[in-house]
């Protein structure tokens, strides 16, 4: 008696009586769809983080684990998908320029890359490094890059050049520690390399007015390429089969060999050793697989935690920075088999405009490795199992602005 009732159907944009009172009014549904769609926009936009959110941790490029929908990345990875490498600048050298942690035999000295290892009998790091003699430069790395030896106390350096461990033509170089039962350590530092120390490609130029003028001392060149048979039969299974069939699929199969430079400890003197490669597919019309001393090929080894040895390998088996394959063996001294290739429609990934790669397994045991690319600088893929690969994430394929390289500044030579 005397309560006043409210009817919540009502509405009306009068203002209330005295004494009454009033609910907002609802808008109607198709605007209140809107308006959340206009919500979930702005999310998006201003919280990229949550538009990023992973589901397992391939989401986080295997170089993180992914907790409560965030990856939680390992070091040196950032980024909301952990696909960045975290780099600092080299240390400032001369004229306040950065300098690589190698800078060869004088300021007019010329390297590329580096592999670095710990040796445990003496604690340094040694580098494997490609530099180009007698002062010449990048542009004449196909005649005049051989691999040095470097060291240091720590591992940024600085590395003072030890010897000369390969002389032209070499190219690449990437060094492990591997299990040897024929040594007393039980392990041997075993080389990779483009390229074998013979001159296929010419003598080595002499670049620099600082030395004499005299060409180098004539050395006897390499064994003549091979010449791939004009016909063969065809394996139509994987992984010698062509996709789309857009390639010849007239491809030959058989053993080659190909060069690793030993030794039981960094410092000493290095040994050939002939490796071979079972089936090993070329095509026997038009552009065979890359290999050994004749080819383009990049080897990047790995020693696994369970004593096999992998390698990566560039075979532009699809063109000039198109195609990667992984060999296996019991030992380093092989011999070496195939057991994956971007051939095999299993790989899944692309290996476009990609070359000298690096490859490693991490502490989860999942398989990444980087590559120099185009564009540039690069890029970075992951696999569970070293079959089945992403693309090239950072670089050639998503986050391409940003890129899997942090790098802030240009390198600029003191010479």
């Amino acid at each position: 008696r005397g309560r006043k009732h409210l009817n919540l159907s009502e509405t009306s944009s009068a203002a209330p009586r005295a004494g009454s009172f009033s609910l907002p009014r609802r808008p109607p549904l198709y605007k209140r769809k809107a308006s959340s769609m206009l919500l979930a926009v702005l999310l998006l936009l201003f919280c990229p983080a949550l538009s990023a959110a992973c589901s397992s941790d391939m989401d986080c490029s295997l170089n993180g684990v992914c907790t409560a929908g965030n990856c939680t990345c390992d070091a040196p990875w950032k980024g909301e998908r952990c696909h960045t490498l975290d780099i600092l600048p080299g240390d400032v050298g001369i004229n306040g320029i950065p300098l690589a942690t190698y800078h060869g035999d004088s300021v007019y000295s010329t390297s590329w890359g580096g592999s670095v290892l710990q040796d445990p009998a003496d604690g340094k790091f040694y580098m494997w490094a490609a530099s180009m003699a007698h002062n010449c430069t990048m542009g004449e790395w196909q005649t005049n890059s051989e691999v040095v030896l470097a060291s240091a106390t720590f591992p940024m350096g600085p590395y003072e050049k030890v010897k000369t461990v390969v002389l032209p033509w070499a190219h690449n170089p990437q060094a492990i520690r591997a299990p040897d039962n024929t040594t007393t350590s039980g392990h041997v530092y075993a080389l990779y390399t483009l390229g074998d120390g013979y001159d296929y490609r010419g003598q080595p130029k002499v670049c620099n007015s600082s030395e004499s003028r005299a060409p180098p001392p004539p050395r006897p060149p390499g064994p003549p390429m091979p010449w791939p048979p004009t016909t063969q039969s065809c394996p139509q299974t994987p992984p010698y089969n062509w996709p789309d069939g857009h390639w010849d699929k007239c491809m030959l199969n058989g053993a080659i060999n190909f060069t690793i430079f030993f030794s039981e400890t960094p410092g000493g003197d290095y040994q050939r050793h002939t490796a071979q490669i079972i089936d090993w597919p070329a095509h026997s019309r038009g552009r065979p697989w890359e290999y050994g001393a004749y080819g383009n090929w990049n080897p990047s080894p790995v020693v696994h935690p369970n004593g096999t040895v992998y390698l990566l390998a560039h075979t532009e088996q699809f063109g000039f920075k198109h195609g990667e394959a992984i060999l296996a063996a019991d030992t380093w001294r092989g011999p070496y088999r195939l057991v994956a290739s971007d051939s095999d429609n299993r790989w899944g990934g692309s290996t476009a405009n990609a070359e000298d790669p690096f490859l490693w397994i991490d502490k989860r045991g999942n398989w990444h490795q980087l590559v120099e690319g185009n564009p540039m600088p690069g890029g970075h893929a992951f696999s569970t199992d070293g079959i089945t690969w992403s693309d090239m994430a950072g670089c050639n394929g998503a986050y391409a602005l940003e890129g899997c390289f942090n790098l802030t500044r240009q390198y600029v030579a003191s010479n």
